[in-house]
């Protein structure tokens, strides 16, 4: 049977291998309420896969219908389950944070000419050696294909501060 890993897998070992052990060795089984980061970030993906889905059969959504999408997203929430970290913010805030940086996003990038999407929120998984014993699991965001022919894969990101270049590197 192959061991596989995923960017989450890596990280939780990088970051505290007990918890490793709980979680995929172990499989210890905790009920754990969703981070509000985590939250926000998926309520994003969401609006933006929709956001593309649409354009990939040829509409553009109106900016107002994806910060609808978005705010509907957290309205489906059990808001007791979200666990918020600091004191000084509330989930309200969270949704803000998000309906600003959509609204940037997409006047940034309206009318969203920047190639053809082939692919959202695609699942991939490969082995890392042809015994197969050792895989990746993945999923990418958007696959685009540029103009020129140039195939791009985008991540999206709602980190409140941009990686250095070192750490992408190293990522």
């Amino acid at each position: 049977m192959a061991t596989t890993y995923s960017n989450t897998k890596i990280e939780t070992f990088n970051t505290c291998q007990q918890k490793y052990k709980f979680q995929y060795i172990e499989k210890v089984s905790v009920e754990k309420p969703v981070g509000v980061e985590t939250f926000l970030g998926n309520a994003v993906h969401k609006a933006l896969e929709k956001l593309y889905t649409f354009k990939m059969n040829g509409r553009i959504q109106p900016q107002e219908e994806v910060l609808d999408s978005y705010r509907k997203y957290w309205e489906g929430a059990d808001r007791d389950k979200i666990k918020v970290t600091r004191d000084s913010l509330g989930i309200d805030d969270y949704i803000k944070v998000g309906v600003d940086a959509l609204t940037k996003y997409y006047q940034l990038y309206t009318p969203f000419n920047d190639g053809i999407s082939l692919a959202l929120e695609k699942s991939i998984d490969f082995p890392l050696r042809e015994d197969n014993r050792f895989r990746i699991k993945a999923k990418i965001d958007r696959i685009n294909r540029r103009d020129d022919g140039t195939i791009e894969i985008i991540d999206y990101k709602t980190n409140a501060v941009l990686p250095t270049q070192q750490l992408i590197d190293d990522n």
